[in-house]
């Protein structure tokens, strides 16, 4: 948009090396986005809206091609007088507005925001979703990947799933890999800090308290190398910041300064990450065999890892670790040497 609208001269009719394209850029993505935003509320607000975020048929519908987000922008393009804009602050940033944020991540291709139909919801490519779902079918598991689970009952030893298209599945054992919610109530109800989670600080401490603690799942905690909060459902952050708790309710005083990662094994393949996996942030991804070895990098806006999906590569979280922690652009020229 930005580069028609230059060469069409509709800048005040100036060369086009005396347009601030940058402010330009971030002028259009709030103003596109903002309109976005509003189009998807009103989906949302429908009386029966389609369910981009549990549905697959609907995500597909979405994010397949022709790209209907791409769709949107050259209707808007060719639809708009970019009246009404006004001018961007100095020094606005692409991140700062959640419109441009959503926008960024569209133009950048993620695929992030609604699931795709398959066994892993990827952030990244929707490809390797549909290549591990083809993945478990190679393997004999049979994939349900356009129904949503609306029942679960039990008769005797056999339990029943229904699904939100009619079907009626009979199984000897469920395993519901869901996440879950933190247990904040006894918190709340002491008036210590709750959202999304217990908050503490970098010792584990609630509220500002010597004498509370909270550690692992249900804590939402400061992450010093991406300078956020967060909270983190896994292994390793349980046993290492149960520990951190468990030492400072004993007397020593130590931050926590680990950045957690997580897990898991998909038969042959798996994959570890660190970081912060947003399907909002651009990815980029540097492959050694398409969707079965590779790296996929989350960045900011300046380019730098927030987080990393080490795919089917593994003894490089370390190396993973200290590329976030550096909070340097990255050279998307030596990506396949990013992580060693």
């Amino acid at each position: 948009v930005l580069k028609t609208m230059v060469e069409d001269k509709w800048v005040l009719d100036q060369p086009e090396e005396a347009v601030d394209q940058k402010r330009m850029l971030e002028e259009i993505a709030i103003h596109y986005a903002n309109d976005y935003i509003a189009a998807w509320k009103k989906v949302q607000n429908a009386p029966k809206p389609a369910n981009y975020f549990t549905d697959p048929v609907a995500a597909n519908a979405m994010l397949g091609e022709p790209s209907p987000y791409k769709l949107y922008l050259r209707d808007v393009l060719a639809q708009t007088n970019m009246t009404g804009i006004g001018i961007a602050p100095k020094g606005l940033k692409l991140p700062a507005n959640p419109a441009t944020k959503l926008l960024k991540g569209i133009i950048a291709g993620a695929t992030g925001g609604g699931p795709d139909a398959g066994v892993m919801i990827t952030q990244a490519f929707a490809d390797l979703s549909s290549f591990v779902t083809d993945y478990y079918r190679d393997k004999g598991v049979e994939v349900i990947a356009d129904a949503s689970v609306t029942g679960i009952e039990r008769t005797g030893g056999v339990a029943r799933v229904s699904t939100e298209d009619g079907r009626r599945l009979e199984a000897n054992v469920i395993v519901a890999g869901l996440g879950l919610e933190p247990r904040t109530e006894l918190a709340a109800a002491a008036s210590l800090p709750v959202e999304d989670g217990i908050i503490v600080d970098e010792r584990g401490r609630v509220g500002g308290r010597d004498d509370v603690f909270a550690a692992g799942d249900v804590a939402r905690f400061p992450a010093a190398a991406l300078a956020t909060v967060m909270r983190v459902e896994h292994e390793d952050h349980a046993i290492s910041h149960g520990r951190l708790a468990g030492i400072n309710m004993a007397g020593a005083d130590e931050a926590y300064d680990h950045l957690p990662f997580f897990y898991s094994d998909l038969f042959d393949l798996g994959y570890e990450a660190v970081g912060e996996l947003d399907p909002r942030l651009e990815t980029v991804a540097a492959w050694e065999e398409p969707n079965r070895k590779g790296v996929i990098y989350y960045l900011d806006a300046e380019r730098r890892p927030r987080g990393v999906l080490l795919w089917n590569v593994f003894g490089r979280v370390d190396a993973a670790r200290d590329l976030i922690r550096a909070c340097q652009p990255i050279d998307m020229s030596r990506l396949s040497e990013a992580v060693g």
